[in-house]
């Protein structure tokens, strides 16, 4: 598939959907995106319900099979040109450089731009601006949920030949400073629970997730 047909692509997992539940706005934005990929295990299995509960509410079409957004990426980077990394942490966005030059042939400060995402609010528009005249391939976004998808609807129109990918915690494991999760447990379906092993305060957020999602499929 050529993934970058799209100008905007949403890695779907739990949290999008009880936000979507929540957001009429933002669930707008997300079924206007022009490909939903299923980034977790939970989207499968939730498809899966949709055979025994009635979650009409949810009126998206996702593919049957996982294909995370982190791999997705991956996969664009080792061939295309011209990348934006926008988000996460300074000293994280900052370690992305050693993995690009490990996984991309072209030149760094030729082909990549780099962008922090703890920057002042008024200070976003001159930044975006700034790189649009690079005019990048590809614009991979990591500001977490929702705020990296309404980044990309906020700005997708100012780069018409650009494809935008909510990354989540991609630069993190990219950078060293999480690590993902071996073979042997993405293959058993336990990715998710790795990741919440090194990040345990994102259970509280699971469980609200997985809350919302479920009661609504049982109403």
């Amino acid at each position: 598939m050529d993934y970058l047909s799209a100008r905007h692509i949403v890695t779907l997992n739990l949290e999008h959907l009880a936000l979507m539940q929540e957001d009429s706005t933002y669930r707008e934005i997300l079924e206007s995106a022009d490909l939903i990929i299923p980034d977790g295990e939970s989207i499968v299995i939730l498809e899966f319900l949709t055979k025994l509960f009635d979650t009409s509410s949810i009126d998206m079409e996702v593919q049957l099979t996982k294909y995370a957004g982190i791999d997705l990426a991956c996969e664009l980077i080792a061939r295309i040109p011209k990348i934006v990394f926008w988000g996460a942490k300074l000293e994280v966005n900052t370690k992305l450089r050693d993995f690009v030059a490990k996984t991309s042939s072209a030149v760094i400060d030729e082909s990549f731009y780099f962008q922090h995402g703890f920057y002042y609010e008024n200070e976003e528009a001159a930044l975006v601006e700034k790189i649009n005249l690079e005019k990048p391939d590809l614009f991979l976004v990591a500001l977490g949920n929702p705020r990296q998808d309404l980044f990309i609807n906020k700005y997708k129109d100012k780069f018409p030949e650009t494809t935008f990918i909510g990354v989540g915690g991609s630069f993190d494991i990219w950078s060293g400073s999480l690590k993902r999760a071996p073979e042997f447990i993405i293959k058993a379906k336990l990715e998710w629970l790795f990741r919440i092993i090194q990040e345990p305060h994102r259970i509280s957020s699971l469980l609200k997730s997985l809350t919302s999602i479920f009661c609504k499929a049982l109403l």
